[in-house]
């Protein structure tokens, strides 16, 4: 009945879809059945018997394996027996897969335990090794190679109009508190001036439009606003902050600094105050705000992480070093000594270029391929 309603091509390329679609996943099964090579072997669990020929129907493609356990998709799963019991492993992994069966054979098998196989098998003879388990499923993705493109954003999302609605409760405030009729008349003049820029930017004030917005804004008072742009540097090799400051007012400055934590959205930033924590605390304030769904960024060493930055401060791991040098900076005077990096581009270059930063390292001989890897997903 179907085809007497969709043309048979349609039909039929819907089918060919569906069948597609249940070929690129595989069950795992505990059954033991007989390999003519190697005897009896306990399903496919191996990843010779499941993974292996996932990667040969799949030549010179870059897939991603993920494996779902109770139909779930899962990132990490735990040896629940054995010798390495409560050890972790991926379950979701990336291959670049050759284009010959030579190749990914050498691939897989590698040299000293380096080959794919180990990144589902533990280096062990213990059976619980393996870690596909009875009920999994394997599904295969494409990996489509795309070319960044930094897409320009236009700020306005929110309750309120992020960018205007922290200038408009200022401006409101200095009003009603001032006394005298030349600053009445100039924040009254800013807060009608910030209300006619919200209707006009409605739907987002456009980076490239800050400079005109500031300048409209410095009739009435100077105003310097700073937005951070975390996450434009890569791979897009976009700015890293925007620094507007009115070119049309000899009057006061006041400075909106703000950080782009979200898609066409900032925030402002209300503190600057630094607080050292110890990890425990610097762990709880991170689960803390996961849990809230708030904006945070982070540092982090291999033992764990280091800071934290909101909205309302910064919080750094109590450490010896960092203590002793902030000491010696307060004593030779070096904690006054800045430099401007966007007045002074030219020389915060150059001593950008000439540092060598003190990062964390990492012994990756007392780490299994599958662990690093899994570090890097």
């Amino acid at each position: 009945m179907a085809d007497q309603f969709f043309p048979a091509p349609l039909a039929m390329n819907a089918r060919h879809t569906r069948v597609a679609r249940r070929s690129q996943v595989t069950k795992i099964t505990g059954t033991k059945y007989f390999h003519p090579i190697k005897g009896w072997l306990a399903g496919n669990r191996d990843p010779s018997e499941s993974i292996l020929p996932i990667l040969k129907a799949n030549k010179g493609k870059t897939i991603l394996l993920q494996v779902y356990r109770n139909n779930k998709p899962r990132k990490f799963g735990v040896i629940q027996g054995g010798s390495y019991a409560g050890e972790r492993y991926s379950m979701r992994q990336v291959y670049e897969v050759p284009s010959t069966d030579k190749e990914i054979n050498a691939a897989f098998r590698g040299k000293q335990h380096e080959g794919w196989f180990w990144h589902w098998r533990t280096h062990s003879d213990d059976p619980d090794a393996y870690h596909l388990q009875e009920g999994d499923t394997i599904r295969v993705f494409p990996v489509e190679h795309l070319r960044p493109q930094r897409h320009r954003q236009r700020f306005a999302s929110g309750i309120n109009h992020c960018v205007f609605h922290p200038i408009l409760k200022w401006a409101e405030a200095r009003l009603s508190e001032a006394t005298n009729k030349s600053e009445r008349s100039r924040m009254k003049g800013l807060v009608n001036e910030v209300i006619k820029l919200r209707w006009k930017y409605v739907a987002g004030v456009p980076e490239h439009k800050m400079q005109e917005v500031v300048d409209q804004l410095g009739k009435y008072r100077c105003i310097h606003i700073t937005v951070e742009l975390p996450f434009s540097t890569r791979p897009f090799g976009g700015q890293r902050i925007i620094d507007v400051e009115s070119r049309t007012s000899n009057t006061g400055k006041k400075a909106f600094h703000f950080i782009n934590t979200s898609w066409d959205h900032v925030d402002e930033l209300v503190d600057n105050k630094t607080i050292e924590c110890d990890q425990e605390e610097l762990n709880a304030m991170v689960e803390d705000l996961d849990s809230k769904g708030k904006f945070y960024l982070y540092t982090k060493a291999p033992k764990g992480i280091t800071s934290i930055s909101t909205l309302n401060g910064t919080y750094r791991l109590k450490s010896l070093y960092t203590e002793a040098v902030r000491s010696f900076e307060e004593e030779t005077g070096l904690n006054a000594l800045k430099i401007d990096a966007i007045k002074q581009p030219v020389l915060s270059r150059i001593v950008e270029a000439s540092m060598h930063y003190n990062l964390p390292g990492l012994n990756c001989s007392s780490y299994t391929p599958a662990q690093l890897w899994s570090l890097l997903i």
